[in-house]
Formats: C-alpha cells, structure tokens, sequence
C-alpha cells in the first residue's frame, strides 16, 4: 500500500519559492527590460565594427563561389584544349597540366576572341613602351654602378666621397634591384631582403654600405644591367619582326566573320574576379546591411547577457533549492549556443552552398548572389543552429521538474527524431535536403546525449513525491 511523506500546507510550501501571476508579469517586465538593454549597447557597439564583419561573413560564399567558378574554370579549359590538341594547333601545355596549373595558381578562365590585325597593330606601341622603361631603368643602374664601386675604395680616398645628387643618384638605383619575387636578378644574386635595407638605409644616410652588404648589392646591380640590355635586345627583335609582317587587305566585298577570329584564355587571379563576390543591386542596401551586421555583432556578443537575464526569469519561478540549477545551466546554455553557431557559420555554410551551387552547374545557371539575400541567410542559419543545441538543457530540465524521465525519452525516440527533422525544415533558410540534414544529424546526436545527460545528473526524488511501501 503506497504511503505518503507529510504534506506541508501550500502556505508552507510556496513560501519561499512561487511567485503571483502579478509578481511572474513584473519579473518578466524586468528581465526583458535588461535584455533589450544589453542588446541595444550590443547593436551600438557593433555600428563601430559592422564593416569589418560584412567582410568577414563573406568568407563561406567568396570560398563557394571560387570553388565553383574554378570547377567550371578547369573544365572548359580542359574540354576547349583537349579540342585544339585534337585538331593538331599548338597549346601550351596538355589539357591536364594547364587545367593543374588553374587550380594550383587560383587563377579563372575567360575564352576571347580577338582579331589578328588589331592585336599587330597594338603590339608595337605596346612593345616600344616597354622598351622606353627598361632603357630609362637600364640608365640609373649605369648611373648607379660607378657609384657603387667608388664606395668600395679607400674612406680616406678623394674619389670616395660622393656629393649629395650622386647620393640621391645612388639611392635611386639601388632601389631597383630590391629583392622581389619578379626580379630576377636580385634572386640570382641571392640577396636577402634584410641585406638590401640595410644597404639601402646607410646609403639614404649619405653613408657607405658595410664591404659585405656592398658586395651583394654591386653584384645584383650588375645582373640586373646585363637583364635589362637582354630585354632591350628582345623586344628591339619583336618590333622589327612585327614591322614586316604584312598582312594581305581584305577585299571590298569580305567581312570579318567568327572564322577569322583568334582565341584566347585570359588569365585572373580568383580574389580579383567580381563574379565571386556578393552584389549590391540598390543604393540602399548598403546601409540596410550595415545596420543588420551591427545588430547581428549586438546578439552574439551579448549573448551571455540575454541568457543570463533569460535564466533568472525561469529561476525566479523555481523552488528554493532549484535555482541553483541556473548556474549549472546557464555555461552549458551559453556554450552549446555558441557551438552551434560556429558550426553553422564555419562548416554548415559553405557545404550547403556548394551543395545548391551544383545545381547551378547542372542547369547551366551562374550564381549571382545578393549582399542582402547572404546575410539573412547568415542571420538566420547560426541562431537556428545556437537554438537548436539548447535540446539537452531542455530535456534535462523538463526531466527536473518531472515532465519527463529517461524512459519517456527512450520510448518516444523516434517520434523525437521526426519532430526534429520537422524542426530542422522550418528553421534552416534554405529548403534544401543537405542543410536539413545538416541540422538534424547533429540535433539526433544531442537528443541522445540529453538522456545520456539525464541519466548522468539523475533527479532526486521530491520530499513530497508518492513512496511506495516496501514489501513484508
């Protein structure tokens, strides 16, 4: 016969530890009041750093998009060369390595067609200006040379001594073999950076070089003079050769057509393509995205805020000896937040978009994505995401005030699951499979972990629960 603690009367028992509906109404008032608050100072602070964040919650679109314009890059290189190859032209290279190259260098494709003639009509002037440069670069590294073997004579020596515009001269000389990936001769050479701006810094000081660093810097200069009358020599030859070739004039009845064209990859870097990065389709949009960044910067970063106040309006309607669950479950609260945030942003992001990217590919359809339509999308995803991985503080505290219990949790798993998948539509953005799964994978994965929780952190049994009477 089951037996029953002593009851206290419900004057006793909610003395310390229930509030009116009234009092529930005020502390609610209250704890919304601050958590407006809080966000407010969040969203000014965030009007300071938005700029930097638009920029930054570009990164899963700029790393889709470039992952889809050099797939499709790669390809046509690949398919378009394969055919020139097959039709017996010259190509610089086979199919595959100049389709490796794309993709090792972060380099896209563009196919032109251009017109013979124009292009050697435009070669010379091209070519004689860029004989001009190296004929003016060619004439301070001569001018420089003297002056570098000069300072390798005696200090006391009258010949040593250079005046200030001979300085200046020198400077300006040197400072045309500095080390750099494109300066071949400085590479020859050998020349650490740290050596020429140690050279370079003494000689701004109207100063001579360590013998050392002198050294070096003579012999770069001299590599550098031999290249420049190379490429002088190479580019005098072209100019003649271009200058004869005449083409035959077409007659006065015969039009250019496409036959005639020649083709041609134009060649860029992927960060400097604009198809890989979101546009701006209205004069207002900036300033709308502007101040989304900023209030999106006032959610995350007074998150803890929110939650706290959050917290201590679910605690204010606890038992006495319940509230201390709220510090127990305000961290982990905070924590799983923001893990799934992260989650979202850093892996979740990128995979969908490249997942609904192929679609594009499929059908033949560029992307063109809007700076708007992405930050809703950015908005929407890690909140859903840092929501979503409150499950198993819920479970655990409807397990605390006696909703449920781990068997209801075991013996309702699969309907939990289709509530999950169900949840997991209506809170992701896009209504793709792959960001439903996406979620729902890792919301399965919680929901066991909150009966894994419950069983680990078991409730204690109310002084005022029902006992059984134990058997003669």
């Amino acid at each position: 016969m089951p037996i029953f603690r002593p009851r206290k009367s419900d004057a006793d028992l909610f003395r310390e530890s229930t509030m009116t509906f009234g009092e529930h109404l005020e502390e609610l008032r209250v704890c919304l009041f601050k958590a407006v608050a809080g966000l407010a100072v969040g969203f000014i602070i965030g009007l300071f750093v938005a700029n930097y964040l638009v920029k930054f919650i570009q990164y899963p679109l700029n790393r889709a998009l470039s992952n889809y314009y050099q797939e499709v890059s790669e390809r046509q290189v690949r398919t378009k060369l394969a055919k020139l190859q097959a039709e017996g032209l010259p190509i610089p290279g086979s199919p595959n390595e100049v389709a490796a190259m794309a993709v090792r260098e972060n380099l896209l494709a563009d196919e032109i067609l251009i017109q013979p003639a124009e292009t050697l009509q435009e070669l010379p002037a091209l070519y004689r200006s860029a004989r001009e440069k190296q004929a003016e670069r060619l004439k301070q590294l001569q001018a420089a040379a003297p002056l570098l073997e000069r300072m390798k004579l005696a200090p006391d020596d009258p010949r040593a001594k250079l005046s200030d515009p001979e300085w200046e001269q020198l400077a300006r000389g040197v400072q045309l073999v500095k080390p750099t990936e494109g300066n071949a001769a400085a590479a020859k050479a050998d020349m650490p950076p740290e050596v020429f701006d140690r050279a370079l810094a003494a000689i701004e000081a109207n100063k001579a070089p360590v013998a050392e660093d002198l050294a070096q810097v003579s012999a770069a200069a001299a590599r550098e003079i031999g290249l420049c009358r190379a490429t002088i020599a190479r580019l005098a030859e072209a100019i003649q050769l271009i200058d004869h070739i005449k083409l035959p004039p077409k007659g006065q009845e015969e039009v250019v057509t496409r036959k005639d064209l020649v083709r041609l990859f134009v060649w860029r870097p992927v960060e400097e393509d604009a198809r890989v990065r979101a546009k701006s389709l209205s004069a207002q949009e900036a300033f709308t995205i502007y101040v989304q960044a900023a209030f999106l910067i006032g959610i995350v970063g007074t998150s803890p805020w929110i939650f706290w106040q959050l917290w201590l309006f679910v605690g204010a309607g606890l038992y006495h000896h319940e509230r201390r669950y709220v510090h127990i479950f305000l961290p982990f609260s905070l924590i799983l937040f923001l893990i799934g945030v992260c989650l979202a942003f850093f892996f979740v992001m990128e995979t969908v978009l490249t997942f609904l990217f192929q679609f594009n590919d499929w059908m033949g359809i560029d992307p063109d994505p809007r700076i708007s339509e992405w930050l809703s999308f950015v908005l929407v995803m890690p909140l859903a995401f840092g929501i979503g991985f409150q499950l198993p503080l819920v479970m655990l505290f409807l397990e605390r005030i006696g909703i449920f219990d781990v068997k209801a949790y075991w013996a309702k798993w699969k309907i939990a699951v289709l509530i999950i998948a169900v949840l997991a539509a209506v809170l992701t953005p896009s209504p793709d499979p792959w960001s439903m799964l996406l979620m729902g994978t890792p919301l399965c994965a919680l929901y066991f972990g909150g009966i894994l929780l419950c069983r680990v952190m078991p409730r204690g049994a109310s002084r005022y629960e029902e006992i059984e009477e134990p058997a003669d």
